[in-house]
């Protein structure tokens, strides 16, 4: 992952992780959170983060066949 994106995000306020999974979430387009963690370490925090970024704004959450999928808002 991006290193210099990830640095820029957190000037913005954003944690380490909510940057990475932010960046995730936008290449994935539209998933759910395992296919978002997929480049990532750790799948447990990844909802933590999903939750927080959902509270700033930056990720949207939609239900499909039971299924919660996120997508992250230009």
């Amino acid at each position: 992952m991006d290193t210099t994106l990830i640095e820029m995000l957190e000037v913005f306020g954003l944690e380490k992780l909510e940057a990475q999974v932010y960046l995730s979430a936008l290449k994935a387009k539209k998933g759910s959170a395992y296919e978002i963690s997929k480049n990532l370490k750790t799948r447990t925090s990844v909802y933590t983060a999903l939750e927080k970024l959902k509270q700033k704004g930056l990720i949207s959450e939609t239900v499909h066949k039971s299924k919660k999928l996120y997508q992250a808002k230009d």
